[in-house]
């Protein structure tokens, strides 16, 4: 009876577990960018949304999701949630645009900021490095601003 007590409990924690596929089987070499992101983005020095000498960052969470569509938070202050779309344009690389409502300290519309980043992950497919570019505009759709800047972005994996 204690063999087939200790057989159940041996199959049961081990002998029937899932395999975990390796980081690059699980993440198709770099070239699978759906999943859950944590982005910094750095922004220069000098330009209207960073006017101090340093340069500032932001960070941001980002679902990318299979049918080529973007959900993304970002610590700005005064934006919505930004909304967008993405696809590949190469090996490991991406391009990916997401649109965000601006308001004023009162929650009155200012009008929208809207992202594009370039970016190209590594060959695990956990990190990425690339560039963005942004473009704020008022309500009527007249651009007022546009800056550039860095993003790194590292993929939230269960532990």
């Amino acid at each position: 009876m204690n063999r087939i007590i200790a057989v159940f409990w041996i199959c049961l924690l081990g002998g029937f577990a899932p395999r975990q596929a390796s980081a690059d089987q699980q993440f198709k070499n770099g070239q699978d960018l759906t999943g859950t992101w944590r982005i910094t983005a750095t922004i220069p020095a000098g330009v209207p949304v960073c006017p101090g000498a340093a340069p500032c960052t932001y960070l941001a969470v980002s679902t990318v999701s299979s049918d080529g569509n973007v959900v993304q938070s970002a610590n700005i202050p005064n934006t919505s949630v930004g909304h967008g779309v993405w696809k590949r344009v190469g090996q490991r690389t991406y391009t990916m645009v997401a649109l965000y409502f601006r308001f004023d300290a009162d929650g009155n519309p200012l009008g929208t900021s809207e992202t594009t980043i370039d970016a190209r992950l590594d060959a695990s497919g956990r990190n990425a490095v690339g560039s963005f570019s942004a473009v704020v505009r008022d309500l009527a759709g007249v651009q007022l601003l546009g800056y550039d800047g860095t993003v790194t972005a590292i993929r939230m994996v269960v532990p």
